[in-house]
């Protein structure tokens, strides 16, 4: 789960740990694609082809429709371009018009934390086990952080890095 507030400085720890961590040199891209369409996910093993979420069936009734982003094409270009900059040093390959093959991950940009059963204050939620999840499904909650260019593509970048396997648990050592 993300916060508003903690979004930027957990981002920032991401990135750097990526750096560190042979992402930037991935023999194959990572493919992420920012839906912006909108989409109707059902309970299962997440499968961005098949609109399965994992995240969505904990929802009760084990589906969730997911609204298009609100924000107009303008921002949406806004913050297409501010998460391809985050990713550039990255073997990330971030496009925003659904791939027709290979796998991919799938961010769904719209909508609102009450979507998935979650209060006011969760940005973005994204399955995250400590590896690269090529096939994830997360959400970044556009609506409830005003369609913001800087603050949805903080969230979008923060919710990518869980399913390119980092957590929240990083923490500088004073000692070493």
């Amino acid at each position: 789960l993300c916060r508003p507030s903690e979004s930027r400085m957990r981002l920032l720890v991401f990135l750097a740990v990526a750096l560190t961590s042979g992402l930037a040199h991935a023999a194959a891209p990572v493919r992420v694609y920012l839906n912006r369409e909108g989409a109707t996910l059902v309970g299962g093993q997440d499968a961005p082809t098949r609109d399965r979420s994992v995240i969505a069936g904990a929802v009760d009734g084990g589906s969730v429709t997911v609204p298009p982003f609100a924000g107009g094409d303008r921002r949406w270009r806004g913050i297409v371009a501010c998460v391809r900059r985050q990713f550039a040093p990255f073997a990330v390959e971030l496009v925003d018009v659904r791939p027709t093959a290979g796998p991919y991950t799938m961010i769904m940009v719209g909508g609102d934390p009450g979507l998935l059963g979650m209060g006011g204050g969760v940005s973005g939620i994204a399955p995250a086990d400590g590896e690269v999840l090529r096939e994830a499904v997360g959400f970044a909650f556009a609506a409830l952080l005003d369609n913001d260019v800087d603050a949805t593509c903080t969230t979008v970048a923060h919710e990518v890095g869980h399913t390119l396997g980092f957590s929240h648990n990083f923490a500088a050592s004073r000692d070493g």
